[in-house]
């Protein structure tokens, strides 16, 4: 039935412009952090789009958010600035640091 297509052709058009997303901001990222530290490095190794629930109880539904994991934890701090610095998609990200933690 041409509704089903429909619903199909939808939730690919979703994952796509989802996917545009992400190499768009890994792009961004990866091109301020090169210009700030003057390194050809690839620093990001994932990132994920996801829907939780604020940690601090804010908000009552689910909040979009964006995971980026890193391939250096030295970058965090870096990478953290770039984010709520506004120079990417000239939007100013609140960032949520999760440490890192080394595993023995």
């Amino acid at each position: 039935p041409p509704r089903s297509t429909h619903c199909i052709s939808s939730a690919a058009s979703d994952v796509y412009k989802r996917q545009v997303f992400i190499n768009e901001l890994k792009a961004s990222i990866e091109k301020a952090y090169a210009y700030l530290e003057e390194t050809k490095q690839l620093i990001i190794h994932s990132i994920e789009l996801a829907e939780k629930n604020d940690i601090y109880g804010y908000h009552k539904s689910p909040q979009k958010f964006v995971k980026i994991s890193l391939f250096n934890p030295e970058a965090i701090e870096r990478v953290a600035q770039i984010l709520a610095s506004g120079c990417i998609f000239e939007h100013k990200f609140d960032v949520y640091e999760v440490p890192f933690c080394e595993q023995a």
